[in-house]
């Protein structure tokens, strides 16, 4: 009686493969969003620690589009909306950084939705989804291991105060940060 051995060496292979993808896939999360690169309708820019998510969405009854970080385990717990003056009526939007260096959403038009605003930029920062929910646009090279934040999710809060975040009030220049829903 002879038996066939090389099935089973291509299912312990198929599942090593599938097994090595998934594993792969859930340790290594894409938290940086560089000059080329974007997050269009339908990606995700993720946290290190997978806590928060950067992506696009709709609000319940409503086909709208904004950007938006949120807690992964809790899709209802929106904590910061980047665009949410200025919708976007399609799914064609894509949030990356644009050629002054900013954060910017940009509709299927490639309208300028929403941007950080920073001025003075190199056009060789990044964006980076931190692990505390704080989306940080700083210089793309690291001197000494340490990069200067230009811009930060924090400064601007929704309504959601997370761990971490300063909400900076000060009267002598007029500096008032409300949380906003």
């Amino acid at each position: 009686m002879e038996t066939n051995t090389k099935i089973p060496l291509y299912v312990f292979l198929l599942s090593s493969i599938f097994l090595l993808c998934s594993l792969a896939q859930f340790c290594y999360a894409v938290d940086t969003v560089t000059q080329g690169k974007t997050v269009a309708d339908g990606d995700i820019l993720t946290s290190e620690d997978q806590t928060f998510e950067l992506r696009f969405f709709s609000p319940e009854n409503s086909t709208f589009r904004f950007v938006r970080i949120w807690y992964k385990i809790d899709v209802q717990a929106v904590v910061w909306v980047a665009n949410r003056d200025s919708p976007i009526s399609n799914r064609n939007g894509v949030f990356r950084i644009g050629v002054d260096g900013n954060i910017v959403v940009l509709n299927g038009n490639n309208s300028l939705v929403w941007s950080s605003n920073v001025t003075g930029l190199s056009n060789n920062t990044a964006a980076v989804l931190q692990n505390t929910g704080n989306l940080v646009l700083s210089n793309n090279e690291s001197i000494g291991g340490t990069s200067r934040a230009h811009w930060q999710s924090f400064d601007e809060p929704t309504d959601t105060f997370l761990p971490g975040m300063r909400v900076p009030v000060n009267s002598a220049i007029g500096e008032f940060r409300a949380f906003r829903s």
